[in-house]
């Protein structure tokens, strides 16, 4: 649930952040005052209540008549407020939606997060990053702007509500018990969170595996439709090499995998709903179940009975958010994992890409070095350098696959350029005193613990040549039969002369 909460606060921070929050927060502010005025008005209905029905009781008709004209003008008032509030709420959710939306797409893009968050990269397994984008942000925005804020509201509205059936409910409950005579005073107060507190713990004892499901839900409703966006998108290839068949199989699998989560969602509802449902219709008929023993003692009027029901109703009401919108807690909790887990992969983005160096050549040839290819699966493929890594001994390099010798000088030759990455040159003819200066400063520069650190950080693989490792590069360069590099050039179609 902690975990939940930083989440939620995180995406919030984010969507209503910008330079125009400052209009966003007065928005919400308006949105507030909407709301409490619409408690205002809720608190004058219950007060209507025992005017109309003391005037019922007495049979007193323009005092009824009035009462009804009065209704008839709350009414209006909680309309107007609840309408005004609801366009207000959602000019809001299109300004924090767009920011959620904007910050996500510039993460997306920045560092080619779209690239290097794919499982054959390495980086963390991201499922339909496309509805993290488009679905999840809408729902979390949504879900906020609405559950949640009424939710907030509705603390605001209890601690009212509560107050007036404190002031109502001055009756006691006595009842005999065991040759003992029990009195409760103010026993419509206690009684309404004891209740609430009873049907919250059945809730998530009958719901708790709702959550789960519901985010398994949107994962396999988005596996399917990216399936069918890819045959949408690979249609030709799909008719050309004949893979209908394929396709089939693919479409039906996703399909079955969202048929069994979705038959898992239904029987859990069910269990749920065996004690929601009646709790959501006897809710309304609870209270003045309750208040009956007060007014056929002759504790309160018919007016009283109708407006300490009302006032416990809304007591009631108010303390089971929870109840009510259990299954809305479960989407938002999915929602925002979901989110979450996606801004946190996108984040770490920068250390998976800072593995990967590309500089602009200056003679327009292709230079690849150090390369090594994995499987999606994370298994190493292939390694394409002079040496190979220590680390993956077992793992083939290019000159394995060569059975020719021949083949063999010619890889030697082509790829012995590319350890002359980043060389420190000296002018002919320097000063042997001075050469032995710089290899000395070279040696102890590339030695450095903090240097090596640093590019340990970076994902650099240090493999320093020294001068005279450099000067036996050069010698076997220059001393390249020309049958092989005849055969180099043949193979590559190199231009040596063009610099190609």
């Amino acid at each position: 649930m902690r975990n939940t909460i930083k989440a939620i606060w995180r995406l919030l921070c984010i969507a209503a952040s910008g330079p125009r929050r400052w209009a966003s927060f007065a928005l919400l502010a308006f949105i507030i005052g909407c709301q409490i005025a619409g408690i205002q008005i809720t608190l004058r209905l219950i007060q209507w209540s025992a005017d109309f029905y003391n005037a019922l009781q007495h049979l007193d008709a323009p005092a009824a008549v009035t009462q009804v004209g009065i209704f008839a003008g709350l009414i209006g008032i909680s309309a107007a407020l609840y309408l005004i509030g609801s366009f207000a709420r959602q000019h809001l959710e299109i300004r924090w939606r767009q920011r959620l939306t904007d910050a996500v797409l510039e993460r997306w893009l920045t560092a080619k997060a779209y690239w290097f968050l794919q499982p054959s990269l390495g980086g963390m397994s991201i499922d339909n990053p496309d509805q993290r984008i488009a679905e999840d942000c809408r729902e979390f925005v949504e879900s906020i702007l609405t559950k949640v804020l009424d939710f907030f509201i509705s603390l605001i509205g209890l601690a009212s509500f509560v107050t007036l059936l404190w002031q109502l409910s001055t009756f006691p409950l006595s009842f005999e018990l065991f040759g003992h005579v029990f009195e409760i005073p103010r026993y419509m107060v206690w009684a309404a969170p004891v209740y609430v507190a009873i049907a919250t713990g059945l809730t998530h004892a009958l719901g708790r595996q709702m959550p789960g499901l519901l985010a398994e839900r949107q994962q396999r409703e988005a596996d399917f439709r990216f399936a069918l966006i890819r045959l949408r998108e690979n249609a030709a290839a799909v008719a050309l090499s004949g893979g209908e068949q394929s396709e089939r199989r693919v479409l039906a699998h996703r399909y079955q995998s969202l048929v069994g989560n979705w038959r898992r969602v239904i029987a859990r509802e069910f269990v749920y709903g065996l004690f929601q449902r009646p709790y959501f219709q006897t809710i309304l008929r609870i209270p003045m179940f309750l208040a009956l023993p007060a007014f056929l003692a002759g504790k309160v009027t018919l007016g009283g009975l109708m407006q300490v029901a009302s006032a416990f109703q809304n007591t009631v009401t108010t303390l089971s958010w929870f109840v009510f919108n259990y299954k809305f807690a479960s989407e938002l909790a999915a929602t925002t994992k979901r989110l979450h887990r996606f801004l946190d992969a996108i984040d770490s983005v920068d250390h998976l890409a800072c593995g990967l160096r590309r500089t602009r050549s200056t003679t327009g040839a292709l230079r690849i070095q150090d390369l090594s290819i994995f499987t999606p699966d994370q298994r190493l493929l292939l390694q394409i350098a002079m040496e190979k890594d220590p680390e993956f001994p077992d793992v083939p390099g290019v000159a394995d696959l060569l059975t020719q010798s021949a083949q063999r000088k010619m890889l030697d030759w082509f790829l012995l350029p590319y350890e002359f990455n980043n060389p420190v040159m000296l002018p002919p003819g320097a000063p042997d005193d001075v050469l032995a200066v710089y290899r000395t400063a070279f040696a102890s520069a590339v030695s450095d613990p903090e240097y090596l650190a640093q590019a340990a950080t970076l994902q650099q693989k240090i493999k320093p040549h020294t001068g005279r490792d450099v000067e036996a590069l050069v010698e076997r360069l220059l001393h390249t039969e020309a049958e092989t590099i005849a055969g180099v050039i043949r193979a590559t179609d190199l231009k040596i002369n063009s610099g190609k």
